[in-house]
């Protein structure tokens, strides 16, 4: 029994797409092993992937569009979360507090910081004063370790750094890098620990900007693209990679498998596709079908649905079955009972946050043991 699986939006062919395809295949094989489906035993429940993304969208200036602020390398609201969490786990408030501990503990915690955040010293200036401060004589990290303020920290670093000069290049980088201490010790004064929700949205800010930017840019390619007759190329892809899984198994049911928009390009082209009689059943996961039904947008919507005579619509005759999944957790999951005849919804839940539940399905154990009990409703 052929499994097709067309992928949504934001999918390239990269390490994501290779381990969510890993993933599907290993958990089919083992939730439909012996699987009997309507009396047949299914010989193999190895998937078939329709890949499209290279069909995506592009972005010509790589995100130059998404603001300034909101770039990883802003000095801003991404170095302000992570100077809170840099706080937070070392339980501190301050430079001086963190050189109050044993000089080796400071300055390893430092250099991990910089690891974190390598742009704050790329010339190289902080870490020439750490490793200044780690061959420094028992005394004098014994006056870091007594310092009573930032201020008086900074001046006692910035003698020793003195003390450097006769090393010019040196000197100059351990001089550069007590001013670039005092803008780590201003950022980490001046940080606090906000809201979960503002440091989450801090954090992540430049991760979802570009990942809704590409979200929406996919959607609106296809849009742009897709033709009423089904010659778009997005849609003779799968069509394409549809016909190329079933050629040799001309009898047995077909199950495609669409996540997201891929719901949405299966929608508008089962109509164009040949099956011959064979059993067919959808599978819609994370979908948004019948969202744009709702809003005409479908390629086989008909504006006169809904009726007194047609309160539904009717997605295609020729679906012998559809299941619908969805996770209330995912905001981009809808149910589609409420619109079309013919459709299974089922409410299924990753225990993710609203931020993972959308990608989580194919990763969960607990989906296909949940899809193998629909299949076997059928």
């Amino acid at each position: 029994m052929p499994i097709v699986v067309v992928h949504g939006v934001n999918v390239r062919d990269d390490d994501d797409f290779k381990a969510w395809k890993k993933s599907i295949t290993v958990h089919c094989k083992a939730a439909l092993r012996d699987f009997v489906f309507r009396g047949e035993a299914i010989k193999s429940a190895s998937p078939h992937f329709c890949y499209w993304g290279d069909l995506g969208v592009g972005f010509a200036w790589n995100f130059a569009s998404v603001p300034a602020e909101h770039r990883p390398e802003a000095f801003g609201s991404h170095l302000a979360c992570v100077f809170d969490e840099f706080k937070q786990q070392l339980g501190i408030n301050s430079l001086s507090a963190l050189f109050a501990r044993p000089t080796q503990e400071a300055v390893g915690a430092l250099s991990e910081l910089l690891a974190t955040l390598p742009r704050i010293d790329s010339d190289g200036s902080i870490a020439s004063v750490l490793q200044l401060i780690s061959e420094s004589s028992g005394d004098a990290r014994m006056a870091l370790q007594q310092a009573q303020s930032d201020e008086e920290l900074l001046s006692l670093i910035s003698q020793l750094s003195q003390q450097s000069d006769g090393n010019e290049t040196f000197g100059r980088l351990t001089s550069d890098g007590v001013q670039s201490l005092a803008r780590i010790s201003s950022s980490i004064a001046k940080s606090s620990l906000a809201k979960a929700s503002n440091v989450l949205a801090n954090r992540y800010r430049f991760k979802a900007h570009t990942r809704v930017a590409a979200l929406v840019g996919d959607l609106a390619k296809y849009m742009a693209i897709r033709k009423s007759d089904g010659s778009g190329p997005i849609q003779q892809r799968v069509k394409g990679e549809i016909l190329d899984a079933i050629v040799n198994d001309a009898h047995e049911p077909l199950i495609l498998v669409a996540h997201s928009l891929g719901g949405l390009v299966l929608a508008d082209i089962l109509e164009e596709i040949e099956f011959n009689g064979r059993m067919v059943v959808l599978v819609t996961v994370g979908s948004q079908v019948s969202y744009f039904e709702e809003m005409k947008l479908l390629l086989s919507s008909d504006p006169s649905i809904p009726s007194s005579d047609q309160p539904k619509a009717v997605l295609s005759p020729r679906l012998a079955a559809w299941i619908n999944v969805f996770d209330l957790n995912d905001f981009l999951s809808f149910s589609c009972s409420g619109v079309f005849n013919g459709v299974t919804d089922v409410a299924w839940s990753s225990k993710t946050g609203l931020t993972q539940a959308h990608g989580a399905y194919f990763f969960d154990p607990s989906f296909y043991k949940m899809l193998r009990g629909e299949l076997a409703k059928i």
